[in-house]
């Protein structure tokens, strides 16, 4: 049978949770993590009003949100805990998100350690801005890249083991070239799916086997699975239900398990 998520539920997958509720809310991010230490975060921020499920009355509005979630996230990092944000490059207001999100993680106390840009295979032309070059003669180029913005908070950085050095060794340069997902409402019911192998080089570079993994932004569930296949437990917060919903799906068929309700709303 599959479960149906309210806000508030708390499910445990295997080796993972994932939670339905508010990242901005510091109570939900220790009530996931409980007495854990999180050794890693992996988030992937939503675009400031770029897609139906997120809006904003305005940009200072959107940032006030992100800086509410990092809060209530970092402060359960241990030290030397490694922060990976991976920031999209589309904005109505002609912002620069990289650059607004980096002052962000440092007034956070957090220390920079990369900028890791995610080529894509394609660039997207669905937005209005890439039309403009043909149309009325303005230069505005198709985005086909991404910003994975990597900080540290104080402390040792974590050292990668055998089988991490060699598959990292493949993938030596600040340029991943990665395909996206492609149909991703028809084929899984999300508007932005993060392809899988981001968080899994992000997690088999910056996180130790059998470490905590902390995703605020859980959405499809991209770094459940990544922390699936490498041996790390992933601790997801997703406020839409039927996005917990989808990622819940996707585990369960993909390791033939079920997942387990250990409490609703508090």
């Amino acid at each position: 049978m599959k479960p149906k998520v309210s806000p508030g539920d708390l499910y445990q997958l295997g080796k993972h949770r994932i939670l339905c509720g508010d990242s901005e809310d510091a109570q939900t991010a220790r009530r996931i993590i409980g007495r854990r230490t999180v050794r890693m975060l992996f988030a992937g921020p939503p675009y400031f009003n770029q897609r139906a499920y997120c809006s904003w009355d305005d940009y200072a509005s959107y940032l006030d949100s992100m800086k509410a979630t990092l809060h209530a996230c970092v402060r359960l990092l241990g030290p030397g805990s490694v922060v990976t944000w991976l920031i999209g490059r589309g904005s109505s207001e002609q912002k620069d998100h990289a650059s607004y999100h980096s002052i962000m993680l440092e007034e956070h106390g957090l220390h920079f350690q990369d900028a890791i840009a995610w080529i894509k295979p394609g660039a997207n032309y669905t937005i209005k801005r890439s039309c403009h070059i043909r149309m009325n003669g303005y230069y505005y180029p198709a985005f086909k890249w991404e910003t994975l913005l990597v900080y540290r908070k104080p402390g040792r950085m974590p050292r990668m083991g055998s089988r991490e050095r060699s598959y990292m060794s493949q993938h030596h340069t600040d340029v991943w070239e990665i395909p996206w997902v492609t149909h991703q409402m028809r084929r899984f019911g999300h508007p932005s799916v993060c392809p899988t192998e981001i968080p899994r080089r992000c997690i088999m570079a910056y996180a130790k086997r059998n470490s905590f993994v902390l995703d605020p932004f859980g959405g499809f569930g991209s770094t459940l699975i990544a922390a699936e296949e490498t041996g790390r437990s992933a601790l997801l917060i997703e406020r839409k239900a039927e996005y917990c919903e989808i990622a819940i799906r996707r585990w369960e068929e993909q390791t033939g398990g079920r997942a387990r309700l250990l409490s609703s709303r508090p």
